[in-house]
């Protein structure tokens, strides 16, 4: 797996997953530090959520988040 973008809103970050998903990009939300501790004690985490995608779909998932404005596209 690959590292795609890192976020720090759980709502943005799953709505990024769902976008990826919708492509047929499979990935998934890995927690940074202690954030995955805080999200299920707590529901939210103050800790950045980075989105990983496998390594033969990252330049297509690189390529939606630029269609969707969500990275630079230079």
């Amino acid at each position: 797996m690959k590292e795609l973008i890192t976020v720090n809103d759980d709502l943005l970050a799953e709505s990024l997953l769902s976008e990826l998903k919708k492509s047929n990009i499979p990935g998934y939300i890995s927690h940074e530090g202690a954030g995955q501790y805080l999200k299920i004690l707590t529901g939210n985490s103050i800790y950045g959520k980075t989105i990983c995608v496998n390594e033969t779909d990252y330049e297509r998932a690189v390529k939606l988040l630029k269609q969707l404005n969500f990275i630079d596209s230079t």
